[in-house]
């Protein structure tokens, strides 16, 4: 009598915020990808983690990705498309894969920003052109009227107690859902700053009154249990003379990775998380990132990364 073997899978789930090296995009994304246990990632074109068969893979850089032709089960047939505006940074889609342009900002299947995408680079509720999240004027029916808003790109965002910086200059920055997040305003970034009573931000419906510190001339802030999906955040700066200027801010909150067997999760799976360097796989020190690697699934069979990014390897 044979014994009948049941492979499992596994959700494989990275968080990064791209290193300073690299010269274009930037963000924290999501990658989810099926792999079964035991086996490495497979190649998934673009997404700046050498994975499966794969020689190297740069990521979104340049319009496409870089070693593209290498990719398992991919055929470079002009690509350059992905996500309009910004790709992934190093772990999405802009280009390098789908035959002329990708899948219009939207991500692709079995490898894609998973909730993350750039949705063709617009303004996500805002206003600040290929930023993802914008401003909005609002001057409250008061006689001063401030000049400006604080722009989006002029709004900190850390991530893992201040250990890594989540950039906000291109699009819609995103993170795994549930995290605490820091926010930071420099001073000298806030129009009449001389003129300014209050600083606050509403966060679901609960307004968080803004800490000013006089060490570093910074406003600053906690957003806590980031929600799934798509947040929205309005920061208000009110005047003394009775205006106000409003900024809306858009953070994605990501999915985790579960492992599972049919419709079994599975806990307790060791996941390994590489970085390459040199050619080199070499464990990431995740620790100071507060974080354990390698790290298991939990009771549900969920787990998740959240660490610079880079190229990566991850085994299972």
């Amino acid at each position: 009598m044979q014994k009948k073997h049941h492979k499992k899978k596994i959700i494989i789930t990275v968080c990064a915020v791209l290193c300073v090296h690299v010269l274009f995009f930037s963000d924290v994304f999501s990658e989810t990808e099926s792999v079964t246990i035991n086996a490495t990632v497979p190649a998934i074109c673009g997404n700046g983690v050498t994975e499966g068969d794969e020689e190297c893979d740069e990521g979104a850089q340049n319009g496409g990705a870089v070693c593209s032709a290498i990719c398992q089960n991919v055929v470079d047939n002009g690509g350059g498309g992905g996500d309009a505006g910004g790709g992934d940074a190093g772990g999405g889609d802009a280009g390098g894969g789908d035959a002329g342009g990708g899948d219009a900002g939207g991500g692709d299947a079995g490898g894609g920003d998973a909730g993350g995408g750039d949705a063709g680079g617009g303004d996500a509720g805002g206003g600040d052109a290929g930023g993802g999240a914008g401003g909005q004027e609002n001057n409250g029916g008061g006689e001063f009227v401030p000049q400006g808003v604080i722009a989006i790109q002029d709004i900190d965002l850390w991530a893992k107690e201040k250990t890594i910086k989540i950039n906000t200059q291109d699009r819609t920055p995103s993170v795994l859902f549930a995290q605490t997040l820091i926010i930071e305003i420099r001073e000298d970034s806030i129009p009449d700053s001389e003129l300014l009573d209050s600083l606050v931000i509403n966060d679901g419906g609960v307004i968080k009154r803004f800490t000013f510190r006089q060490t570093d001339s910074r406003y600053y802030t906690q957003i806590q249990n980031l929600r799934l999906g798509e947040n929205i955040f309005t920061i208000t700066a009110y005047y003394n003379q009775g205006g106000r200027k409003e900024t809306t801010l858009l953070i994605q909150g990501n999915p985790y990775g579960q492992v599972t067997d049919g419709e079994a999760v599975v806990a307790g799976v060791n996941v390994t998380l590489y970085e390459i360097v040199g050619g080199n796989e070499i464990i990431v020190d995740a620790t100071k990132y507060h974080q354990q690697n390698p790290t298991q699934t939990n009771p549900n069979g969920i787990y998740g990364f959240i660490v610079p990014n880079g190229r990566y390897k991850i085994v299972a």
